[in-house]
């Protein structure tokens, strides 16, 4: 089986179009021009800019505020509790879990112990993968809990020590929480050294299964990732330092995962926040996409949870 470290280290052998950080700079600073003169980006794939190369079509702005994204205090939702198997994180564990609601909702999150937070690795650490950037990351599969009614199939936790790209919006430290809609195996075949990688990372989704205002900046896709889609509303991209964000993936013309990034010191702030989460017109057949999510510290099990919210109409099974 291929290895997520082979597939990294491939992307440093790969000839790119274009400087990855560098186009992806432009874009978030284009795009904080376009929120400061009052213009409201949708889709990014309904319509050719023509303004950066390499990037992915954008969408003509209307006179029209951003958006603002609703922050609401986090309610502990109540239901059966289950939890995947710990996987060391610093001098903790971090585990998967989900809480299925009477109603048919579900939080799936993952939850980090306390002192998780504490004993992270660092750069020069031999766990390490540089990525592109020249950045070091740490990765740490979670499995999900035997009792699993959506179609979310894997969790990758990235503890990013010095951050990643772009410079300037991401580049501080913080974990990367992906759910993926995928298996391991499909996860680790985005590979930059298939010779079909760009057309498959230049596959969109259909509009309608992308979330509201969600852009994709470019068409390179993160080895063992996939392309990573934007909120335009997000507050770094607005002038704010990041703090947490709400991401979206695709590959080969599927949405593939969920990623809420979360910044060390937040967490440690111990919040109890939900994020609302705008919608796709039309749900996936491989599963829900998140109507929120969460970021909350829990006094009883002294942990830090980091959910999304899938809500029964949009309920998935299994592929």
């Amino acid at each position: 089986m291929v290895s997520e470290r082979k597939v990294i280290e491939a992307r440093h052998r790969a000839p790119l179009r274009a400087p990855l950080a560098v186009r992806f700079a432009v874009v978030a600073m284009a795009l904080q021009l376009v929120w400061a003169h009052g213009a409201q980006a949708q889709h990014a794939h309904h319509a050719v800019s023509s303004t950066v190369p390499g990037a992915s079509p954008m969408a003509p702005g209307v006179d029209a505020a951003p958006p603002v994204i609703g922050v609401r205090p986090a309610q502990p939702k109540t239901g059966d509790l289950h939890y995947g198997a710990p996987v060391p994180v610093g001098n903790g564990v971090a585990r998967t879990y989900l809480v299925l609601a009477d109603n048919g909702s579900i939080e799936l999150g993952v939850a980090l112990s306390e002192d998780a937070m504490e004993g992270l690795p660092v750069p020069g650490d031999p766990s390490e993968l540089v990525m592109p950037d020249g950045l070091s990351t740490f990765g740490y599969e979670l499995p999900m809990p035997s009792v699993n009614p959506t179609g979310y199939r894997h969790v990758m936790l990235d503890w990013n020590p010095g951050g990643h790209e772009p410079p300037g919006l991401y580049d501080v430290a913080h974990f990367d929480f992906h759910f993926y809609l995928i298996d391991v195996a499909t996860r680790l075949g985005i590979d930059p050294t298939r010779p079909d990688f760009a057309e498959r990372a230049a596959r969109f989704p259909d509009p309608s299964l992308i979330p509201d205002r969600y852009f994709a900046p470019m068409l390179d896709a993160v080895p063992a990732m996939g392309v990573h889609w934007l909120d335009p509303a997000s507050p770094e991209l607005n002038g704010e330092t990041f703090s947490r964000t709400m991401l979206f993936g695709s590959w080969d013309g599927e949405v593939i995962f969920a990623e809420p990034m979360i910044t060390r010191e937040f967490l440690m702030s111990k919040p109890a926040l939900t994020f609302e989460l705008p919608s796709a017109s039309m749900s996936l057949p491989a599963g829900p996409l998140p109507s929120s999510y969460t970021v909350r510290w829990v006094p009883d099990t002294r942990e830090y949870r980091v959910a999304l919210h899938l809500d029964p109409a949009t309920a998935g099974k299994p592929r």
